[in-house]
């Protein structure tokens, strides 16, 4: 009997030990199951407040920033005008005017340049302005009253065949001290492109057949050129990125393949510093990282939304109207606007504007946008829809506090001279 007793009670240990081990499994596989919901959970952004900014002027593309003092360890947001009363003006986080930053005057800066397209402020003492016109393309540094310092001219550049360059623009008024980083386009130095054409020729070509070749002339240049410049501001030194990182667009295998019969068309080319350097094409959904030192190319994806798509045009150099179809078809599509970092998380967001009909083009900044959001390897987290008609995509601003998105300017209540910002948490 005892013997019976004895065998049950190991009878009865195996199933508990068999049951404190099922847990077990069962508590692991539970860890496991949390683990992987917390750590493939897409972040997202909750609208927590408004913020307004009593700027006195209406707020511009590509004249706006986040100055960060690295003595104070402080985040400010500068807004800056280059109509009427010019100046830059610095705000807390929380929209109230800084004390300590007074207002930066623009107006000697502004009565010298044609066409401002860029102001961003790399320090206090170091406001750089771009002037965009084909001839007096340049750019300019201003101290903290405004006096100009220092003036870089854009046709002494030189690209490696010996044509002669300018740039554009800076997109991004994020910088990577002591470099900004700048869109490139060209100019060259033989400006009859039409006398080339006829002189290569080895017939008499009519005025159609010379506009042809003059855009497969002109197409193939294009993609020779470097596009991406790094400039120092303490020394005034540059380098450019090469090869062309144009050719990662184009949908042929070779340049020397390019005929009346081919589908190629420029690409207007945007930059943005975030922690690296991201270029893309406004008629495409590549999007390209770069070294930010050696300017080479690292890794090249493409952009694919829920909501809109960005297809590139099937339009032969031929075609009798093909800049204007090319600008339609660009008016008609969806666009990649802007790349941001988020240093504590390590995330990439990527600003993309869906697709609005050509009718409402005028009102272009009620157009609806998505954030996409990417890890440190660029693995897509996931897409946040934003609805057309409240928010302005063309104007946000990734603080410590979380993402600055504007209102939109169409909406009934909207003040130009006091620009309200609705700030997102991102969760």
């Amino acid at each position: 009997m005892k013997t019976l007793h004895l065998y049950y009670f190991f009878v009865y240990l195996q199933i508990e030990k068999y049951s404190m081990t099922m847990k077990k499994i069962a508590y692991y596989l539970l860890f496991i199951l949390l683990l992987c919901f917390y750590s493939c959970k897409t972040p997202a952004f909750i609208e927590k407040e408004s913020i307004t900014f009593e700027t006195g002027f209406p707020i511009q593309e590509d004249c706006f920033g986040l100055w960060y003092d690295s003595k104070t360890k402080k985040e400010s947001i500068y807004f800056a005008t280059y109509i009427d009363s010019s100046y830059v003006r610095f705000f807390t986080l929380d929209g109230k005017k800084e004390n300590f930053i007074q207002d930066i005057p623009l107006t000697q800066v502004c009565k010298e340049l044609i066409d401002i397209n860029t102001i961003t402020v790399y320090d206090l003492d170091t406001v750089i302005c771009i002037d965009g016109y084909e001839h007096t393309n340049r750019m300019v540094f201003l101290n903290r009253k405004g006096e100009k310092y220092y003036t870089m001219n854009f046709d002494t550049i030189k690209g490696p065949k010996d044509d002669l360059y300018w740039i554009l623009r800076a997109y991004s008024n994020n910088t990577s001290k002591p470099y900004i980083y700048l869109a490139a386009f060209y100019k060259w130095r033989l400006a009859n492109i039409d006398s080339i054409v006829v002189h290569n020729s080895n017939k008499q070509l009519t005025r159609r057949e010379i506009s042809i070749q003059n855009r497969i002339w002109h197409f193939k240049k294009l993609y020779e050129i470097p596009s991406v410049y790094r400039f120092n501001v303490q020394n005034g030194q540059y380098t450019y990125s090469n090869p062309c990182i144009y050719t990662y667009f184009t949908p042929v295998s070779s340049l020397d393949s390019v005929n009346e019969n081919t589908c190629i068309y420029e690409q207007s080319l945007s930059i943005s510093y975030a922690n690296k350097v991201f270029v893309w094409g406004k008629r495409n959904n590549k999007i390209l990282v770069l070294n930010p030192k050696k300017l080479q190319v690292e890794k090249c994806f493409q952009l694919d939304s829920k909501y809109t798509e960005i297809t590139t045009p099937d339009i032969p150099l031929k075609d009798i109207m093909f800049y204007k179809k090319i600008s339609d078809f660009y008016l008609s599509q969806g666009q990649i606007c802007n790349v941001l970092f988020d240093a504590k998380t390590k995330y990439y967001y990527i600003v993309e504007r869906h697709k609005l009909p050509f009718e409402d083009y005028a009102f272009l900044s009620d157009a609806a946008f998505s954030i996409h959001i990417y890890d440190k390897n660029f693995k897509k987290l996931g897409e946040q829809y934003f609805e057309e008609g409240k928010y302005d995509f063309r104007f946000i601003i990734l603080t410590s506090k979380g993402l600055y998105i504007a209102k939109n300017e169409n909406s009934k209540d909207y003040d130009p001279e006091k620009v309200q910002f609705f700030r997102f948490e991102i969760k």
